[in-house]
């Protein structure tokens, strides 16, 4: 049988003389606790001896009555000794374990005197100096015995006090510091900080972009004249604009004449601008030819009929340069425009990602007549995180935010964003709408335009300046929700012009008449000025400067993609965390789950002492009882 020592209280009753220390050993038999082989003890100088000839002794449990504490010691280093007093030298005992007390019959000279052997307590020794103990102490000394992280078993594994508290400060210190370590690292990840990084990436197969173009005069000069003459209003307002002669109410009259052309129908609109079969002479996608089927019509409150090249098709392009781009040859259609509007000659035109509204009167480059225009662009990516990093749209639609979402489909954009929120202001504030915006579902029926009526105009005019012309104005307490979107590609070039054709007197005229075979308005439109006895040179010249050429290609198919990145993830704060606790205490994810073991026997052990002590409270006080034999 292996033999292994269990802790016990011994409390003798001892009848008025002094009964001996007591040496027990003990073992577990068919789940029962027995004792076996007992010994009287004799306490020399600072030393307690286990007085007891049995070789497989490991252990003692040791009381002394002086001080009224236990101590162990282990037999190997013991000086066995022999005791005056002359004692029987076996006795048995058994209980049940784990029951609060366990009485124990302790034969002496032909008596029998009955102790109480508790389990709640236990002793251990500490250089031969007795400690008392509980199931508490012993939960703690076995959790420092076996944890895994740094200082606590080198607290026990030191035999004196000066190391011990060194030992001990150490350990604290290396917890403050980890800690504090911790903490930072936690700190870090909660402020949500990123990184911005720039990747240069290749596509062999690039998106070609979409390419809005349109007129710098909004209105042909026959039509609008043909409109005024049956709309007094429109015609009231176009004549105090072109005849207007104060230039600074210039900029009201002509927003009050760009109001009442708002007034009119889609179609109407439409047909007061240029259309694109009249003004498109030539058209090449490389070296296939286009036509004006490959463009979509919109609409723009500043530059009226706007065309898109690309807008629903995906064409693709593999090669830069301007021989793989878009070639376009315009006429100006210069004898159509109404010189108060328009103020110079030529076309605007914006490169932009498709499905994106292009807003031309604030984006884009000047196209002038008379030059070749060449326009080389790069695609350029942006992917911000979005919340809770940086405030950005995720959705590409942001519900109110984009009205132009529910006429259009179009994606969301900051710009977007602040039309339809200046939309809803003028709604919330003047009861009426612009139809530079178009309306929000919500709008009731009732609501007129503002330019309908002389106090809702004044008020719109009011809110216009306060959202897109005072420069002053914090644009971001006005519309607050008008965050960037979060993924966005955006188009830059850089642009060169050169004039054409060669002023040449041969070219010249081969150039013009090539021109006047392609595009009927175009021709239409020479031969009236040929009939005004205009000399060649004044002809050559006119006619050059009412075409404009411009091309749009990839500069280069690398493109720039910018993109944020967290400065801290929840895989490097459990990493940083594992390395500081690591460093400065030498804890693992397994020493962690110590910890969780440890608080479960804790809640263990306190259950069961807290039980233990209820059931000792409640049960009779049995005294101890000796027979004389």
């Amino acid at each position: 049988m292996d033999w292994a020592i269990f802790d016990f209280t011994v409390r003798t009753r001892l009848q008025g003389w002094s009964w001996p220390n007591l040496c027990l050993h003990a073992a577990v038999t068919n789940g029962e606790l027995v004792f076996d082989k007992w010994a009287p003890l004799e306490r020399r100088k600072e030393a307690i001896t286990c007085t007891n000839s049995v070789s497989s002794l490991n252990g003692a449990i040791l009381r002394d009555p002086n001080y009224g504490t236990l101590t162990a010691r282990d037999s190997s280093a013991t000086t066995l000794a022999s005791y005056r007093t002359s004692v029987a030298s076996t006795m048995m005992a058994s209980a049940k374990v784990g029951d609060p007390e366990m009485a124990l019959n302790v034969p002496h000279n032909g008596d029998s005197r009955r102790s109480r052997i508790s389990p709640m307590t236990y002793a251990s020794s500490d250089n031969g100096k007795t400690v008392r103990n509980g199931p508490l102490r012993k939960l703690f000394d076995n959790f420092m015995d076996y944890t895994s992280s740094h200082g606590f078993a080198h607290i026990k594994r030191v035999n004196n006090r000066p190391g011990k508290m060194i030992w001990l400060i150490l350990t604290l210190l290396g917890i403050g510091v980890a800690m504090y370590h911790a903490y930072k690292v936690i700190e870090q990840y909660t402020r949500y900080d990123y990184n911005t990084l720039l990747d240069i990436k290749f596509d062999a197969n690039i998106t070609f972009p979409a390419v809005t173009i349109c007129n710098l005069n909004p209105y042909r000069l026959k039509q609008v004249e043909r409109v005024v003459s049956f709309d007094k209003d429109l015609g009231r307002k176009y004549e105090e604009f072109t005849k207007g002669n104060d230039s600074s109410n210039s900029f009201a009259q002509l927003n009050d004449l760009l109001q009442a052309v708002n007034q009119l129908s889609k179609t109407n609109k439409s047909l007061l601008g240029h259309q694109l079969p009249d003004m498109l002479v030539e058209c090449f996608y490389g070296s296939r030819e286009c036509s004006a089927d490959n463009f979509t019509l919109s609409y723009n409150f500043a530059l009226g009929n706007c065309y898109t090249f690309n807008e629903l098709s995906d064409f693709i392009t593999n090669r830069a340069g301007p021989r793989y781009g878009l070639k376009l040859v315009m006429f100006t259609e210069i004898h159509q425009y109404v010189p108060q509007v328009a103020g110079s000659t030529g076309f605007k035109v914006v490169v932009h990602n498709q499905n994106q509204v292009p807003f031309p009167e604030e984006e884009g480059f000047h196209v002038a007549s008379g030059f070749k225009t060449l326009i080389g662009v790069r695609r350029f990516e942006l992917q911000r995180l979005g919340y809770p990093y940086y405030k950005c749209h995720p959705s590409a639609t942001a519900g109110s935010l984009n009205l132009y979402n529910q006429t259009f489909k179009d994606s969301y954009s900051r710009s977007v964003c602040l039309r339809s929120c200046y939309q809803n202001a003028l709604i919330d504030n003047c009861g009426c709408y612009t139809d530079e915006v178009p309306y929000p579902e919500r709008m009731n029926k009732g609501i007129t335009a503002c330019s309908t009526n002389d106090t809702m105009e004044e008020c719109s005019n009011v809110l216009y300046s306060k959202y897109f012309n005072d420069i002053e104005a914090d644009i971001d307490a006005l519309c607050p929700d008008c965050y960037p979107v979060c993924t966005e590609v955006k188009y830059y070039g850089t642009f060169s012009q050169s004039m054409i054709p060669v002023p040449n007197d041969d070219y010249v005229e081969q150039y013009i008449l090539r021109m006047t075979r392609k595009s009927q308005s175009f021709q239409e439109w020479f031969d009236k000025l040929k009939e005004k006895n205009f000399s060649k040179e004044t002809l050559d010249e006119k006619a050059r400067y009412a075409l404009a050429q411009v091309q749009i290609f990839f500069d280069e198919l690398n493109y720039e993609s910018v993109y944020q990145k967290p400065a801290s993830t929840a895989t490097d704060v459990i990493s940083n965390l594992g390395g500081q606790l690591g460093l400065w205490i030498g804890m693992s994810l397994l020493s962690v789950f110590e910890y969780f073991e440890l608080l479960g026997r804790l809640v263990i052990v306190l259950t069961r002492q807290i039980g233990k002590i209820d059931k000792t409270q409640q049960a009779p006080d049995i005294e101890s009882q000796s027979t004389e034999m």
